[in-house]
């Protein structure tokens, strides 16, 4: 009887392949125990050290990117284009630090998430700060933040007396203001100090079928048997060439020595309204923004670009606002 004998080359052949599946088989498991390493690491909380580092560079909008220069107190801007476009840069790096601290701790209450904060020391409006250090630059966010915290020093949380019934603007915008309201567009210095262009626009021999450029409105209540307040605000301004129109939500809570702070809760705000020309003429121009989170406070904004002073009209800018289970609406009239 004959067998048959393979030639070599079968056996090279199936050598080959006997080797290429052990090896296979070896990357595959390999692969799977390295990404179960990285999904593990993904799930593990950071340590207090690594976020103690995280607030000293979270999120720098750098100025000398950004093309803002410090010029005697006033920042700088090329036009408004540019100023608003390093609003909206400041927003979302703010909203990225924010948002990366509460996916760490993805898992915690809002009271919870407050105490860890107090915990491991996290700055909530880091990156703001950032950038006003790096500019050398006293602005009127930092004012106005030590006129609240002073404020919130008190066993009676006076409403009336809220430092933002006197203040307007974002706190993205307070940052790129000086203690006076003042920015720099171009060559000249400007004031964005609301009721200047109220007192200037809205006397009556300007005032035309209810339509206004700077209107604002304030509201605050009390739940919890006291123990929480919150305060909400609708704002409308028009600037040269830009229209822009603020919400913002507010919760307070009593601490255990009997005085306040800004506290984390479900809110809830949106802004919508229609546009006017400089006439008071209707366009078909409508704008609707909003928003919800688990946040100490919460605004949206919104900006319309024109060649004209726009306008609001009595009656046709309002704001829905939610506090847990609190409701309300702002309106302008």
């Amino acid at each position: 009887m004959q067998f048959f004998t393979p030639p070599p080359r079968f056996f090279k052949s199936v050598l080959t392949i006997i080797l290429f599946s052990f090896c296979s088989t070896f990357i595959f498991f390999s692969c799977e125990k390295e990404n179960e390493l990285v999904k593990q690491n993904e799930l593990e909380p950071q340590t207090t050290e690594s976020l103690s580092s995280f607030n000293q560079s979270s999120n720098l909008v750098s100025s000398r990117l950004a093309g803002v220069t410090n010029q005697d107190g006033i920042l700088r801007f090329e036009d408004w284009i540019h100023f608003e476009d390093v609003v909206e840069r400041l927003k979302a790096a703010q909203e990225n630090h924010l948002y990366s601290f509460e996916e760490i701790y993805q898992g915690l209450t809002n009271e919870e998430l407050d105490a860890k904060e107090e915990e491991i020391g996290f700055i909530y409006y880091q990156p703001l700060i950032n950038f006003e250090d790096e500019l050398n630059f006293s602005s009127l966010r930092a004012k106005v933040e030590l006129e609240i915290l002073d404020w919130l020093d008190n066993s009676n949380l006076d409403m009336s007396a809220s430092p933002n019934r006197r203040h307007s603007h974002s706190v993205e915008v307070r940052t790129l203001l000086n203690e006076e309201y003042e920015v720099k567009i171009g060559n000249e210095v400007i004031s964005l100090f609301p009721l200047d262009n109220y007192d200037k626009e809205n006397t009556p021999s300007k005032m035309m079928d209810d339509c206004f450029r700077w209107k604002k409105r304030f509201f605050d209540d009390q739940y919890n048997s006291g123990n929480n307040k919150y305060e909400a605000f609708l704002e409308h301004d028009s600037w040269p060439f830009v229209l822009k129109a603020h919400a913002e939500i507010t919760n307070f809570k009593r601490k255990s020595n009997g005085k306040w702070k800004r506290a984390r809760a479900d809110l809830y705000v949106d802004v919508e309204g229609r546009i006017y020309d400089s006439e008071c003429r209707y366009e078909g121009l409508n704008y609707f923004k909003k928003d919800s989170k688990k946040r100490k406070s919460l605004d949206v904004r919104i900006h319309q670009w024109s060649g004209q002073h726009l306008k609001g009209k009595e009656n046709k800018v309002l704001s829905n606002y939610e506090v847990g289970d609190i409701s309300g609406v702002l309106i302008l009239n």
